[in-house]
Protein backbone atom coordinates (compact mmCIF):
# COMPACT_ATOMS: atom_id res chain seq x y z
CA UNK A 1 0.00 0.00 0.00
CA UNK A 2 1.26 3.37 -0.74
CA UNK A 3 -0.01 7.17 -0.09
CA UNK A 4 -0.65 8.26 -3.61
CA UNK A 5 -1.80 5.44 -6.44
CA UNK A 6 -0.89 6.12 -10.09
CA UNK A 7 -4.68 6.40 -12.32
CA UNK A 8 -5.26 6.97 -15.63
CA UNK A 9 -7.34 9.67 -15.99
CA UNK A 10 -8.79 9.49 -19.87
CA UNK A 11 -9.02 6.61 -22.14
CA UNK A 12 -8.43 8.68 -25.22
CA UNK A 13 -5.41 10.60 -24.60
CA UNK A 14 -2.00 10.37 -22.10
CA UNK A 15 -3.95 11.85 -19.22
CA UNK A 16 -2.37 10.47 -16.46
CA UNK A 17 -2.17 11.16 -12.76
CA UNK A 18 -2.47 9.65 -9.48
CA UNK A 19 -4.38 9.60 -6.32
CA UNK A 20 -4.80 9.68 -2.87
CA UNK A 21 -7.22 9.18 0.04
CA UNK A 22 -8.43 12.84 1.30
CA UNK A 23 -9.31 12.18 5.28
CA UNK A 24 -11.33 15.41 5.30
CA UNK A 25 -13.46 14.76 2.30
CA UNK A 26 -13.36 11.14 3.08
CA UNK A 27 -12.65 10.47 -0.73
CA UNK A 28 -10.40 10.51 -3.55
CA UNK A 29 -8.84 12.88 -4.89
CA UNK A 30 -6.81 13.57 -8.14
CA UNK A 31 -3.81 15.23 -9.48
CA UNK A 32 -3.24 14.98 -13.45
CA UNK A 33 0.81 15.08 -13.96
CA UNK A 34 1.33 15.75 -17.75
CA UNK A 35 2.42 19.55 -18.44
CA UNK A 36 0.42 18.99 -21.98
CA UNK A 37 -2.54 19.58 -19.51
CA UNK A 38 -3.97 21.41 -17.01
CA UNK A 39 -4.07 22.39 -14.48
CA UNK A 40 -0.97 20.28 -13.81
CA UNK A 41 0.84 19.76 -10.42
CA UNK A 42 4.60 19.07 -10.03
CA UNK A 43 5.08 15.79 -8.04
CA UNK A 44 8.46 14.66 -6.52
CA UNK A 45 7.20 10.74 -7.90
CA UNK A 46 7.59 9.49 -3.99
CA UNK A 47 4.60 7.49 -3.34
CA UNK A 48 4.90 6.85 0.38
CA UNK A 49 6.23 10.81 1.28
CA UNK A 50 4.67 12.98 -1.79
CA UNK A 51 5.25 16.15 -2.44
CA UNK A 52 3.02 17.87 -4.56
CA UNK A 53 2.98 21.76 -6.30
CA UNK A 54 1.02 24.06 -6.45
CA UNK A 55 -1.54 23.54 -3.42
CA UNK A 56 -4.82 21.28 -4.32
CA UNK A 57 -7.93 23.04 -4.35
CA UNK A 58 -11.58 21.02 -4.69
CA UNK A 59 -14.61 22.33 -5.39
CA UNK A 60 -17.07 19.53 -3.74
CA UNK A 61 -20.31 21.38 -4.66
CA UNK A 62 -22.94 22.95 -2.61
CA UNK A 63 -20.62 25.17 -1.67
CA UNK A 64 -18.10 22.86 0.03
CA UNK A 65 -14.18 22.94 -0.40
CA UNK A 66 -11.05 21.40 -0.06
CA UNK A 67 -8.14 23.24 -0.50
CA UNK A 68 -4.58 21.81 0.87
CA UNK A 69 -0.73 21.51 0.35
CA UNK A 70 0.95 18.48 0.25
CA UNK A 71 4.76 17.97 1.67
CA UNK A 72 6.56 15.16 2.23
CA UNK A 73 3.24 12.70 2.55
CA UNK A 74 1.47 15.18 5.04
CA UNK A 75 -1.24 17.14 4.18
CA UNK A 76 -2.09 20.65 5.36
CA UNK A 77 -5.52 21.74 5.03
CA UNK A 78 -5.81 25.69 4.94
CA UNK A 79 -8.72 27.28 6.52
CA UNK A 80 -10.86 27.71 3.45
CA UNK A 81 -11.55 24.08 3.62
CA UNK A 82 -15.30 23.26 4.58
CA UNK A 83 -14.98 20.09 6.59
CA UNK A 84 -13.74 19.39 9.97
CA UNK A 85 -10.14 19.14 9.14
CA UNK A 86 -9.67 23.00 8.34
CA UNK A 87 -6.30 24.32 9.67
CA UNK A 88 -4.65 21.27 10.34
CA UNK A 89 -2.04 18.83 9.17
CA UNK A 90 -2.13 15.36 9.77
CA UNK A 91 -0.10 11.91 7.41
CA UNK A 92 -2.06 11.43 4.28
CA UNK A 93 -3.28 7.45 4.99
CA UNK A 94 -2.03 4.46 3.11
CA UNK A 95 -4.77 3.06 0.39
CA UNK A 96 -5.15 0.99 -2.48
Amino acid sequence: MSKFNPIQLSKTEDKKGYSFMCPGCKCAHYIQTNKKFSPCWDFNKDMNRPTVMPSIRVNLGQGGLCHSFITNGYIRFLNDCTHELAGETIEIPEWD
